[in-house]
């Protein structure tokens, strides 16, 4: 079920001063699949993508091994009715039917929630004059956050059905095709190297709980010799080599696009794009000669 009930808002949330959480809101395009005509009761987008196992059997002995592990269709179903005046249930079903005839929209979930202050948000968390904690680390702050995915209706053939007795409600059960693997937040996380003059290994965290494809951009501010610039991370790289990077050049590696671009042109690159694995990475950016560079990392945190 959806997020937190009013019972839990109500009575335990009040109770034990616990933030009230509110209903996450769902959409497929422009059409709202939580208003006061349509609600969704039910739903398992949270539930994982099925993972594609490919193993081979140990020579001369027992067991198997691991030739790759990959996340493939995800499926989200979405109970719940229409309600509505019986003069205007068959126009609201059609007009739900309508939007959502159109393949390819996003699904999202818009997910309010109310959260401890990080650590780094936190100044004077120790008062030395009463041995105590400042009362600044107790703050919370609301976050939201919309995951979603470029979607389309699966079973049209029994979607949403009305029955005679259907007079003023109506149910629906409505499931998803997942174009990626994954539900992603819709903005992007930006890692910055600002005027860097030297090569990059770095930690990153991805705080997604599932691979996430990046893009890298390097815009060159001063250049001497650089044709070379790549970009690897947990063993994988991707590369490209050029007879001359200048200032004002700006290259982007696209990890979900499976393309770089230079100055805006595609560009003949070598290797295979890199992911960040959920939790920690360290990546490296390699340019040689000497350089100046603004140089970016960008991901959408993605969800199993």
């Amino acid at each position: 079920m959806f997020g937190i009930s009013p019972f839990w808002n109500r009575t335990f949330a009040s109770a034990y001063g616990l933030p009230s959480v509110t209903e996450p809101e769902i959409a497929y395009g422009n059409l709202s699949l939580q208003s006061s005509t349509i609600v969704v009761s039910e739903s398992d987008h949270d539930a994982g993508a099925e993972a594609d196992i490919r193993t081979y059997p140990t020579p001369r002995g027992s067991g198997t091994g691991l030739l790759g592990y990959f996340y493939r269709k995800k499926t989200i179903t979405l109970r719940g009715y229409l309600r509505v005046s019986t003069g205007t249930l068959q126009d609201l079903a059609d007009s739900v039917k309508r939007s959502l005839s159109v393949p390819s929209r996003y699904l999202s979930f818009l997910v309010s929630n109310t959260r401890a202050a990080k650590w780094s948000d936190l100044s004077n968390t120790w008062d030395e004059s009463t041995d105590t904690w400042n009362t600044e680390a107790d703050k919370t702050y609301e976050e939201q956050v919309a995951r979603r995915a470029k979607a389309y209706v699966e079973n049209w053939q029994n979607a949403i059905e009305r029955k005679t007795y259907h007079t003023t409600m109506l149910p629906f059960e409505l499931r998803f095709g997942i174009d990626r693997a994954f539900l992603e937040e819709a903005s992007f996380t930006s890692i910055p190297f600002l005027a860097t003059t030297a090569n990059i290994v770095a930690s990153v965290q991805n705080l997604g709980t599932a691979p996430a494809e990046c893009l890298l951009s390097a815009s060159i501010i001063s250049a001497d010799g650089t044709t070379l610039v790549s970009f690897s991370s947990g063993g994988v790289s991707v590369s490209v080599s050029e007879t001359s990077l200048s200032a004002g050049d700006i290259l982007v590696f696209d990890g979900a696009k499976k393309t770089v671009e230079k100055n805006g042109a595609s560009i003949e690159y070598s290797g295979y794009f890199p992911t960040l694995d959920a939790w920690a990475n360290t990546i490296a950016v390699t340019l040689d000669g000497t350089f100046t560079a603004d140089i970016n990392l960008l991901y959408r945190k993605a969800y199993l």
